[in-house]
Formats: C-alpha cells, structure tokens, sequence
C-alpha cells in the first residue's frame, strides 16, 4: 500500500514554493497577463527568482548539482506553482520533465555536455518537439497508419542528421536553451517504429547553434499568457549524430515512459487553478453580503463550496496517485494515466466556473481575477491531447490493456 502523507522534506519544499509564489508570482501576474504581445509576457524576473531558490533545477540528478526530487514532490510543486499562475506552472513543469525524459534517454556524455551549461543558466529551460500541424493527440493512442503521425523529415548524411519540417504549439518553444525533438525517420512503418529523437541546442552558453533551426510565429493564446507556445522551424537543419538519442527510429519506446509524468503534471497544473479558484470563491464568500448575512452563511453557497472542495481533493489524489506510479513503473496502471488529465481538467473548469458566478458581477470584472482563473481552465481541455476518446484510452476500452480495479 502507498501513503501520501507528506514528508517533512516536501512540506519544506510546499512552503517554499508557496512563499516564492506570494513574493514573486502573485504581484507581477496580472500585468503579464494583460500584455498584449505574447512575446513580452515572458516571466524572465520570475524564472530567475527561481533559479535563486532552486526550483528551476529541481528534477536535476543530484550528482549534477540538482534537486534530485522524484515525481510525486514535483507533481505538489507543479500544483503549488499553478495555484498562482497556470503558465509559470508550465514552464517549471516542461522543465521538469523533459529534464527527465532526457536523463533516462540520454547517455552520460550527452547529458554532461547539455545539462551542465542549462544548469548553470539561471534562465535556462527546455522544450520538446512533438506537436504538429497535422499530428496532435495522434500520439497519445499512436496511429498504426503509415501516413498518420508526425511528419517532421529526418535523413541521415554522414555524421548529421538533416532535419525538414515543423512543429507547433510547443511550450517553452521561443524562450528554451535545449529541446528534445523527435522526427520521422522510416515513413515505410507506423510513426512508433520509425522515429528518432535528437538534442537541439539554442543559445545555450558555451554550446553552438545549428544552422537551419529557427522559432516562428508565437501563438496569442485566451490563457497560460505567461507561458510561450510557438512554431518551431527546420530547414534543412544539421544536427550531428552525436545528439542522436541512442538508436535510430527507437525514439518513440524511449521516451514513452516519459507520457506518464507528462499526463500527471499536467493534471497538477490544471489542479492549481482549481485550487485558487475556490479559495477566492471561499474568501469572497465570507464577505460578500447579501440577504443581511455573510453569503457563505447560505446553503446553496456553502453547499456548492463543500462540492468544489470535495472534487479538487478527488483530483489531488488522483494526481499524487499518477505520479507515484511513475516512481514506482511496478504498479503502472495505463487507463489511470490517461484519466488523470481529462479528469483533473474537467474539474478544474467547473470549479471555476463556480467560483466565477458565485462572485455575480464582480466575476467579470478582469481586476477580481475570477475570469482569469476561467481562462487558464479552458487551456488544459485539449492541452496535453484532447478530453475525448484519443486522451481517454479508446484503445484500452477495446481490449488492448486490461482494466485494474
């Protein structure tokens, strides 16, 4: 049996990221969410102020100087960030497990030559490619069509691999140092048994660029301002084979441990937001009066409070549940997995719609920030693969991985 009672170590941490969250996020998030350019709501004074703490190094082997910090501590500190701002708990979140997917994925050598210069960037982060214009959720319940999947070319010269394509809506796309990018490298079978992943630096201190890799247009999203989603752009781009990921076409069996943490920290990012929605339902509920009593005094509010409550502590579970999982790959349950994102997402948006109508007018008000928490909400509904059949496992309903009760 598990228990998910935290150690003194993680309720350290939890309050830790608590106070940098009330110091360094909540003041500047309003501002940077209003800023009409996407490229200029980068939180860079946050991401440093991270970095002072040790947080953006937190999923970092200790022996290379990081925090060494397993996956249900990160997924608490996923949600503690989110709690404050969906988008900074994005970034922190990508870093965090790209970070681990490359430290499994990686050799010693490569990691040494990459990691090293990211962790002693105080700005540094990472991204991985996979999303494309015509390949999205596809991943998640992989197409065994030859044509379906990612189509980001890759053929091998020599010593390079020479990359054409694109890929689009990657998070910490414009601002990351160091991406994993995973391209097709047999379009003869299913895009699982033809893929091949690569390390791709850009302006990583002391580690070259490649020619022929660019950032393209910045998407304007409705919420998660403060994190950057882009297109990512190769022509004719070199990367030596030397950044190769292990084995040609393996990538996607390498990496594919690393979707288990992907769909928890999602669901803690998405939790977060639930979380600040009741809390500033809960306060506004103590001193809002109408009737000649505090409306939390009435049933259907405070009723309505207990169900927001009951729902986020369901989705908590699920997410430490997700993520202790990932540590312990024994009692990996797939159908868990997968439900962890839709579920926690589909929470987090009623919760917030809850909380923006019990705050009546004032709700839509962009100074009480309730309709911000809506905003955030909608992202994670398809962020990560959609809600419906492909994220939910429609695969696993018809037969191809057993239920665990």
């Amino acid at each position: 049996m598990f228990d998910f009672t935290l150690t003194e170590e993680q309720r350290a941490l939890q309050t830790l990221v608590r106070e940098f969250v009330a110091r360094e996020v909540k003041p500047r998030v309003a501002a940077l969410d209003a800023e009409p350019d996407p490229a200029k709501s980068v939180p860079w004074d946050i991401i440093r102020a991270a970095n002072q703490v040790g947080l953006r190094n937190l999923s970092l082997r200790k022996d290379f100087g990081g925090g060494g910090q397993d996956c249900v501590t990160l997924g608490m500190c996923v949600e503690e960030l989110a709690a404050g701002d969906l988008g900074i708990s994005v970034i922190f979140a990508q870093n965090w497990k790209i970070m681990q997917m490359l430290q499994s994925a990686g050799t010693e050598e490569q990691l040494r030559r990459f990691l090293i210069p990211l962790r002693d960037d105080p700005i540094g982060v990472m991204a991985v490619a996979w999303s494309e214009p015509e390949s999205g959720s596809d991943m998640a319940w992989p197409c065994l069509d030859p044509k379906g999947g990612p189509k980001l070319a890759c053929v091998r010269e020599g010593e390079y691999a020479i990359l054409n394509g694109m890929k689009v809506f990657m998070s910490n796309g414009p601002i990351a140092h160091l991406y994993m990018v995973f391209a097709r490298t047999n379009r003869e079978v299913p895009f699982p048994e033809g893929m091949t992943g690569f390390i791709v630096p850009r302006d990583l201190p002391g580690v070259a660029n490649l020619p022929g890799f660019t950032i393209g247009r910045i998407f304007d999203k409705i919420g998660e301002r403060l994190a950057s989603n882009s297109e990512l752009i190769f022509e004719n781009c070199r990367v030596p084979m030397a950044n190769m990921l292990r084995e040609w076409n393996k990538a996607y069996t390498q990496v594919r441990p690393g979707f288990r943490m992907s769909n928890a920290y999602a669901g803690a990012s998405t939790l977060g937001v639930g979380w600040a929605a009741f809390e500033k339902a809960l306060e506004y509920a103590k001193i809002r009066v109408q009737g000649a009593m505090p409306i939390i005094r009435h049933a259907n509010i405070a009723i309505k409070l207990a169900e927001m409550y009951t729902e986020l502590k369901a989705a908590q579970m699920m997410v430490r549940r997700g993520c202790w999982q990932v540590d312990h790959p024994e009692h990996f349950d797939p159908m868990l997995a997968r439900s962890i994102k839709p579920f926690c997402s589909e929470v987090t948006m009623k919760v917030s719609l809850a909380a923006l109508n019990m705050h009546g007018g004032n709700g839509a008000m962009k100074d009480v920030g309730a309709e911000k928490l809506v905003r955030d909400a909608i992202m994670f509904l398809h962020s990560d693969g959609i809600n419906d059949s492909i994220n939910r496992g429609t695969g696993d309903l018809l037969g191809r991985t057993p239920f665990v009760r």
